[in-house]
């Protein structure tokens, strides 16, 4: 437990590879394939608006930066900057990470698993780092191996690895566009946008799914479904849009409908796992709430509004019902099954009732 939560942290990571590189170093310039031998290495090495997390050092300069990454993906144009660095000294650039085979690399960057990375010493002849760093590469390989399970069962580490396989897995079959991000509490969320049927400008229907306690796999997620609309330069028309396109979906958020969703999908067991006592708020007057929301839309312009009187909503421009939704024994697999189901739902029950607005 406690290798592991030190491990998390890729500035620990970073650390733990440099002592190992003191200790021995001969393991990692083989399994690198450098040309040249490791004389020194430093970490968290200062370079522009960033830090290195490892440079390997031949006898009079770098020779390999290796670029670390356990829960993160790259910060802006991280690896651009970093790729600079190594042409200006004919350094070869290494990204290590946990991510699922066949992840995009950048150009002119070699990937190699983290546990790959800290097997190398598994045959070292300095047994305190052959010993360490099995220890650290059994806990790497656990941790990859967790992609694979069920959300229950994973280590904080890996379940932002995990919604981002969903993502690349989804954006490759699907004609959804894919976001993984930290919420503002800094817990994994997946977001996918369709555009909305209706051809508005800007406009698409949106599913949200957010961790509550990556630390705590068993407390339930939220889930959002509905649409979100892009501001552009007049958020009060972009809150009217989303208000428009989100009202005819109301019927069709109802837990039972969802559930039915899943069903007729072909894949009951999803069914049960995304509840709410309250999908949707129900106010006293539904009509003069509407009105009141609107009025205050039109006289806030780009300030802050009132919760919509239906809708959750983010900033008045993303409306949608929301749910619980209980990942503990479901994998990556049938999260991306569901989002596909969730999402072909609202697409149907907008056609629906299209068609029968036309008749």
């Amino acid at each position: 437990m406690f290798l592991q939560r030190l491990l998390r942290s890729e500035v620990n990571v970073g650390a733990f590879i440099g002592y190992l590189v003191e200790r021995d170093a001969t393991p990692l310039q083989n399994a690198l394939g450098l040309d040249e031998n490791i004389v020194s290495v430093r970490v968290e090495v200062p370079h522009g608006k960033g830090r290195m997390d490892v440079v390997l050092y031949g006898a009079a300069s770098p020779i390999a930066i290796l670029e670390l990454k356990v829960s993160a993906t790259e910060h802006g144009d991280q690896l651009d900057r970093y790729a600079e660095f190594a042409h200006t000294h004919d350094a070869r650039k290494f990204l290590v990470d946990l991510e699922t085979d066949g992840s995009t690399v950048p150009q002119g960057w070699t990937h190699i698993g983290l546990a790959d990375l800290f097997d190398c010493w598994s045959a070292s002849t300095n047994s305190t780092a052959r010993g360490l760093a099995i220890e650290a590469s059994t806990v790497f390989a656990t941790w990859k191996s967790q992609l694979n399970g069920r959300f229950g069962q994973m280590d904080s580490a890996i379940v932002t690895v995990a919604l981002r396989a969903v993502s690349h897995e989804l954006a490759a079959r699907t004609p959804y566009d894919m976001y993984t991000r930290s919420t503002s509490g800094g817990q994994p969320s997946i977001t996918a946008y369709l555009p909305h049927p209706s051809g508005t400008d800007d406009a698409y229907f949106c599913i949200d799914i957010r961790c509550n306690d990556k630390s705590n796999p068993h407390l339930p997620w939220i889930a959002r479904l509905g649409v979100h609309v892009d501001c552009g330069d007049d958020l009060a028309a972009a809150r009217r849009t989303a208000h428009l396109l989100a009202m005819p979906l109301a019927p069709v958020l109802s837990v039972p409908k969802i559930q039915s969703a899943c069903t007729n999908s072909g894949i009951g067991t999803l069914a049960t796992i995304l509840t709410s006592k309250k999908p949707l708020r129900k106010p006293r007057s539904q009509d003069s709430s509407i009105e009141k929301w609107l009025a205050a839309v039109d006289s806030s312009g780009d300030g802050k509004i009132p919760a919509h009187p239906i809708f959750f909503h983010d900033w008045g421009r993303r409306l949608a019902a929301q749910y619980s939704l209980d990942l503990t024994d479901v994998t990556r697999n049938e999260l991306g099954e569901l989002i596909e189901i969730l999402m072909n739902h609202l697409i149907e029950s907008t056609c629906s009732t299209n068609s029968l607005d036309e008749s």
